[in-house]
């Protein structure tokens, strides 16, 4: 939901997060007094430098003495070619003068003579980020990543940053930005629906570089074709198998055969492309769901098609490789897909059969296998169906369209 919006008093763009289960460390309203606070401690410290001059009744800070600084920034800085180039355009006649301070209501300008004025929107979205911790100076080990949408290009690329130079030199300012364009649609996406049905839907279907609109119905037939129709599927046949032929057991490898090779590196590969959907200076949902997508494509295409050497009895170490390799592509989904469908993904990493809860799991680039003699524990799901289910159900009782979506 947009700022606008929640400082008008209507919170549920900050109990977003809760209501489609994704974990925040904290969520900053408009009003926080933590934001009040560092607002203030910003000002105060420009005012001391002499960093602010005052004109036509309010006080503006000249981006153009961090020019040096600002254009080194966004040059290192990882960012889609539509912020980078925008930035260039902003700086090629100079950097303006940003107000700091405004006419009207506010966090009050904590200054002699300031009456009726309050402090901008861009110091609160300098004071923000010092609130969220967002700026650190001395950990090298951490990075900060941030995510605004379009409207907010020359605040959080240009504004912002020298904002928080101006205001402590050691601050590193994000060593990425990721942009996420305004949508609009009909009909409630979340109503009713699990929230990793409509983070699937976003995240495989936003263009990410255009505004763009969603549906409900769209979302339920993504989730039919995709999950319902493909993931789904795959899943079961695995598990049908792995039962039939294993009692649930877990196989080693076994010999290889060229087939096997190719395989393991198709999975290696696509793993890869979403591990860069998912860094900052790549970061793209979309790509690392379409891979998720492939992969389960590819891993079907290939249990199929190894399912033929049951009936050949001399060939049961290259069946046993088969079947090892179909599971960790398993296994490589349920990593794949974790941070965008955590339930799902933790529901598949107890159903290979792991004791150790699937908050524990770590990325592997090169997957490693899932250990022979393990036993499986209802492998096949129904993973999506009762999702569907609710989707039918809520595109139903879906209300009157809605406003947008950030």
């Amino acid at each position: 939901a947009s700022l606008a919006l929640a400082e008008a008093g209507d919170d549920a763009g900050y109990d977003a997060p809760g209501a489609m289960s994704i974990e925040a460390d904290r969520v900053l309203r408009p009003r926080d007094p933590e934001i009040r606070r560092r607002a203030e401690e910003i000002f105060r410290r420009l005012d001391a430098a002499g960093a602010l001059v005052e004109r036509e009744g309010q006080l503006w800070f000249p981006l153009s003495r961090f020019a040096g600084e600002l254009r080194e920034h966004y040059l290192k800085a990882g960012m889609g070619a539509r912020q980078r180039a925008f930035l260039e355009e902003a700086s090629a006649d100079g950097f303006p003068d940003v107000a700091v301070t405004r006419s009207g209501g506010g966090i009050p300008v904590p200054a002699a003579g300031f009456d009726g004025r309050s402090l901008s929107g861009c110091l609160e979205a300098a004071a923000r980020a010092l609130a969220v911790g967002g700026a650190p100076a001395a950990d090298e080990s951490l990075a900060v990543v941030d995510c605004f949408g379009g409207d907010d290009l020359f605040l959080h690329g240009l504004a912002v940053p020298a904002l928080l130079l101006a205001f402590d030199p050691a601050i590193r300012p994000p060593a990425a930005f990721v942009l996420s364009e305004p949508g609009r649609g009909s009909g409630g996406l979340s109503n009713g629906r699990p929230a990793d049905l409509v983070r699937f839907y976003l995240a495989s279907t936003w263009p990410e570089s255009e505004p763009a609109e969603w549906s409900a119905a769209e979302l339920a037939a993504t989730v039919e074709r995709e999950l319902a129709g493909t993931w789904q599927p795959w899943l079961s046949e695995l598990g049908a198998r792995l039962a039939e032929e294993r009692g649930g057991e877990i196989p080693a490898t076994g010999d290889w055969m060229e087939d096997h090779r190719r395989f393991y590196a198709r999975l290696q590969e696509l793993l890869a492309e979403a591990a860069a959907g998912y860094e900052p200076r790549s970061f793209s949902p979309q790509q690392a769901m379409r891979a998720c997508g492939e992969l389960v494509r590819a891993a079907r295409r290939f249990g199929k098609a190894e399912a033929h050497w049951r009936k050949v009895p001399a060939r049961s170490e290259e069946r046993r490789t088969g079947l090892a390799l179909e599971l960790l592509a398993a296994k490589a989904l349920a990593l794949a897909a974790a941070p965008v469908m955590p339930g799902f993904a933790g529901r598949l990493w107890r159903d290979l059969g792991y004791e150790t809860p699937f908050a524990e799991a770590r990325w592997e680039d090169r997957p490693a296998w899932l250990p022979g003699g393990q036993r499986l524990r209802g492998l096949g799901g129904p993973y999506f169906a009762a999702a569907s289910e609710a989707a039918a159900t809520a595109e139903q009782a879906a209300p009157a369209p809605i406003a947008a979506i950030a």
